[in-house]
């Protein structure tokens, strides 16, 4: 916002919108955000976090919290959520279940 605002009064030489760098360079995480849903489905580059071990964690009630702050949000969206974002930030894969 900021960025076009003010963009003629203090330019700043970027190749790109800085949402866009924000997006191609920043991964966010959240835990406890009750608004985290709000800005979940606009952003590709947030990911859930249960901040474990911290005590300030999730866990032992990690479920029942993603599943509180993810009602309504399509499943597609809590995918990348939870698994899909960092899967793809650390290179991760799942095992196939026996």
């Amino acid at each position: 916002y900021y960025y076009e605002r003010m963009g003629d009064r203090n330019p700043v030489r970027l190749e790109r919108r800085p949402s866009e760098i924000f997006r191609d360079q920043i991964a966010v995480t959240f835990f406890r955000d009750p608004n985290a849903a709000l800005v979940a489905e606009r952003f590709d580059n947030i990911m859930w976090s249960s901040d474990y071990p911290h005590g300030n964690s999730t866990w032992p009630k990690s479920q029942e919290v993603v599943a509180d702050r993810m009602r309504g949000l399509p499943e597609d969206v809590v995918q990348r959520l939870v698994w899909d974002n960092v899967s793809e930030l650390y290179g991760l894969e799942l095992e196939a279940t026996r």
